[in-house]
């Protein structure tokens, strides 16, 4: 067996598309209107996030952002089909924590986010919790980026390495 790597940096997402439906056991508040995809060799990862943060108010984005473990603020379907989750807490006015679980359940990556409240605007990261994770195949990656209140702007770097 070899090993067989894909990397990509991502400096542009697309909506997500038609073909990439969000599970309804997710809830009304994700939709593919409200988040992300990008292109990772021949597949598209999309990122469904809670309406309430694109589209809620100051403090609906805070409600949401507070749900704890189990509550998703967003939902990752990855390159494979596999569902992803972001859960949060928010640990000051402003900013919350995050951690990304695995469709394993998990534990994949931490970051935060950072509101503006008064512009709707968000800023976040969201990286790997150390090198040589593996959740089937190693995983490197970081994604950051911001909402300015209408669109994405988003960077990534995802290494995926497998001995399959």
């Amino acid at each position: 067996m070899s090993d067989e790597m894909i990397s990509v940096v991502v400096e542009e997402v697309h909506p997500i598309p038609a073909e990439a439906p969000p599970d309804p056991e997710w809830g009304e508040q994700f939709g593919q209107d409200s988040g992300f995809s990008f292109e990772v060799s021949r597949w598209t990862v999309a990122i469904f996030v809670d309406r309430r943060i694109t589209r809620g108010t100051a403090d609906e984005r805070i409600e949401a952002l507070s749900q704890g473990y189990g509550k998703p603020v967003a939902h990752l379907v990855d390159c494979v089909g596999l569902h992803w989750r972001l859960d949060s807490e928010m640990v000051s006015p402003t900013r919350a924590g995050t951690i990304l679980y695995a469709a394993s359940g998990k534990a994949m990556g931490s970051g935060q986010v950072d509101l503006e409240p008064e512009r709707n605007e968000a800023r976040f990261t969201v990286q790997t919790l150390y090198e040589g994770i593996t959740n089937r195949d190693t995983v490197e990656g970081s994604l950051s980026g911001e909402f300015d209140g209408h669109m994405w702007s988003v960077r990534a770097s995802v290494t995926v390495t497998s001995s399959r």
